[in-house]
């Protein structure tokens, strides 16, 4: 009888005193799989009283077993679970290892991790770029929302849905908690911390975007507040902003950007525009965005370099500002 399981908890002394008396007394115990499947106590009075004919054994409920006294018993072979340290193991791991970092280098799937999707090559290159777009989206959302996060959607729309979304959410996921916490934050464990910090995460597909071929959209709840962010990709590999909720805006996002919400009229950018200048902040891009029947409009401002504390108070203090947050991507 030879045993393949896992060690759990409806594993643990599976073989036992009641198990072994059903057993032939011709009977031969092999198990090289995990310790604490045998009830070793059991095991050591089976074999000693000849209710079992003998055992070889790889692994012990206790490693190294030190005084067991199964080693006292000439019907039982003991060896050391060694078997992945031989030369022709190493070899062969050796030679794995090196072509699964030849395939992530060459085509960025992961063939053989056991904290990652295993996603096909494919799938891998043409979800890349998406990845990066939902990264920046979250990083946007991470500034947008400084309270906790309960709920939060990626929604894939368009010829986006077609590729696995694991790959995509871990992205959005990194970008929303990198700031967020205190630990570094990667597409590998994106996913697990967000359950530590109690956000219900889903993944919603669409075979249709009006008008877009593809679309990548973060919805996000705080509390009884929703915000939604939307991006595209243009010519397939650059990522740009197209919506922030109900409020249609085309920015690039990327480096350094101020981002507003104000008052919908004359001399709001102007003044902006004059701190600065007189800051001598240079202003890469800018982007305003309105939506139907609201006073209120939002500004996207691209500088090449960031705002101190100071000048960003003072943007802040201008009337019609009713908020101003310095955003990196």
């Amino acid at each position: 009888m030879t045993l393949h399981c896992p060690l759990n908890e409806t594993t643990h002394n599976l073989l036992n005193a009641s198990r072994f008396s059903t057993m032939k007394p011709s009977a031969r115990l092999i198990n090289c799989a995990r310790g604490g499947l045998i009830d070793e106590t059991a095991l050591f009075e089976a074999l000693s009283s000849g209710r079992l004919a003998g055992a070889a054994l790889d692994v012990f409920a206790n490693e190294p077993p030190g005084a067991s006294p199964l080693l006292t018993l000439e019907n039982v072979a003991l060896t050391p679970h060694l078997g992945a340290s031989t030369e022709e193991a190493q070899q062969a791991v050796s030679l794995r290892i090196a072509e699964d970092i030849a395939a992530f280098l060459e085509t960025g799937a992961v063939q053989s991790a056991i904290n990652l999707p295993r996603i096909p090559a494919d799938q891998v290159s043409r979800g890349r770029p998406y990845q990066g777009l939902a990264y920046a989206l979250g990083r946007l959302t991470s500034a947008l929302i400084p309270g906790p996060i309960a709920e939060f959607e990626v929604v894939l729309s368009g010829r986006v849905a077609e590729i696995d979304p694991r790959l995509i959410t871990a992205g959005a996921l990194a970008g929303l908690l990198g700031k967020r916490l205190a630990v570094p934050v990667n597409e590998v464990n994106a996913a697990t911390l967000a359950h530590r910090q109690g956000i219900t995460v889903r993944e919603i597909r669409s075979d249709e975007a009006r008008d877009y071929v593809s679309l990548v959209e973060l919805r996000t709840k705080t509390g009884e507040i929703l915000t939604s962010v939307a991006g595209t990709l243009l010519g397939d590999r650059h990522p740009r902003l197209i919506r922030i909720d109900n409020y249609h805006v085309e920015a690039v996002l990327e480096g350094y950007l101020i981002f507003t919400r104000h008052h919908d009229r004359p001399g709001v950018v102007g003044a902006l525009g004059s701190i600065l200048g007189r800051e001598n902040i240079n202003i890469s891009r800018m982007q305003v965005g309105i939506a139907e029947g609201r006073a209120e409009a939002i500004a996207l401002i691209g500088v090449l370099a960031p705002l101190s504390p100071k000048v960003l108070e003072e943007v802040r203090a201008i009337p019609a500002i009713r908020q101003a947050i310095q955003i990196q991507l």
